[in-house]
């Protein structure tokens, strides 16, 4: 999930965006280091590990020579559970399996939208 951050500024004699990080905070508890801002004013950040469920989600401006610092209001994020696909194949021939012998199988379960990197793979 990616959240982009934009920090506007405005002084009334000249156009000038703010400059300086911002503080990314997830349930009240700072999420890794502050993100730079770009010279747009804007800053992204992907969170690969929210919890399942409602999860508030805040920035701070941490202010620079002209601004001061400033917080957004909580997102409340939402996030649910992936069904995951399953499939099964067999290592060995398929052929039928007599009493005392074994037969191998791969079973591979993953979220179907996750990028194949990450998708485990688990044999037996």
């Amino acid at each position: 999930m990616t959240f982009s951050i934009d920090v506007n500024g405005l002084i009334p004699t000249q156009t000038y965006e703010p400059t300086g990080k911002v503080q990314l905070y997830v349930d009240g508890t700072p999420y890794n280091a502050p993100i730079t801002i770009d010279v747009n004013g804007q800053a992204t950040v992907a969170l690969a590990d929210l919890p399942v469920g409602t999860t508030s989600v805040w920035a701070r401006y941490l202010g620079d020579a002209k601004y001061k610092p400033a917080s957004s209001e909580a997102l409340q994020q939402v996030v649910k559970k992936r069904t995951p696909t399953a499939s099964t194949t067999t290592i060995d021939d398929p052929g039928t399996v007599v009493t005392g012998q074994s037969k191998g199988y791969k079973i591979t379960v993953a979220p179907a939208s996750f990028p194949d990197q990450w998708r485990p793979d688990r044999s037996r």
